[in-house]
């Protein structure tokens, strides 16, 4: 998962997928996607949220893929 910053809006790619991140409030987020999105993810959008420590750097990306979201840790 990469994560960058392109045209004043932050995105999120995957392997083959780009997604614009929408920020909701706080750390979260929705996608938006800006190809179609493969029926492979079955969702038109999804959540995603930072997790923080607490001088504020980011330390882990927890995604709603499942009914329980997938926590990536930042390495």
């Amino acid at each position: 998962i990469k994560i960058y910053e392109k045209e004043g809006n932050l995105h999120i790619k995957f392997p083959a997928h780009d997604f614009v991140l929408e920020h909701q409030n706080y750390n979260n987020f929705i996608t938006v996607n800006t190809s179609e999105i493969p029926e492979v993810f079955g969702l038109s959008y999804f959540g995603l949220s930072f997790e923080t420590n607490y001088e504020g750097a980011i330390t882990a990306l927890k995604i709603g893929f499942q009914q329980e979201p997938v926590k990536f840790a930042k390495q």
